[in-house]
């Protein structure tokens, strides 16, 4: 709806001898209620971003709302480690690998309610019942 009314009205709406309020509280008020939309979006969207459980590790596949989780079962995990990256923030993921795929998931943990030594206490857990490796912690800058 935008591209449409900046199609149609583009040369008038930026042009100041032939100004029109009207189109650009129009764009305002369409970005705001988008806005707005979204934040609703977010509030009701209440899927788990990270699942431990007996059937493997659960993450949500995008960071858009309302996106599938996928599974990776404990059976299918090599190997996980902390990785910290720090550039003007430091921000901490969970990298898991996986025995037959050649794919490291990335699991950001910044924004998660629960604690990293929660997620690791349950990680090291399910290694010694399955059998994957624990590689500690990797620093990046």
């Amino acid at each position: 709806l935008i591209f449409v009314i900046i199609y149609t009205e583009g040369k008038s709406i930026f042009d100041w001898t032939k100004f029109k309020s009207n189109a650009i509280a129009l764009l305002v008020l369409i970005l705001l209620s988008l806005g707005c939309m979204n934040w609703w979006l977010q509030f009701f969207d209440n899927q788990p971003v990270l699942k431990l459980n007996g059937d493997g590790v659960f993450n949500r596949n995008s960071i858009l709302l309302f996106s599938r989780t996928i599974q990776i079962p404990w059976a299918q995990i090599n190997y996980f480690y902390i990785l910290t990256e720090t550039r003007k923030s430091t921000i901490e993921y969970l990298m898991i690998g996986q025995k037959e795929i050649e794919k490291e998931n990335k699991i950001e943990l910044s924004s998660l309610d629960k604690s990293i030594a929660d997620i690791l206490g349950v990680m090291k857990k399910y290694s010694a019942l399955y059998n994957f490796q624990d590689l500690g912690k990797d620093k990046r800058l």
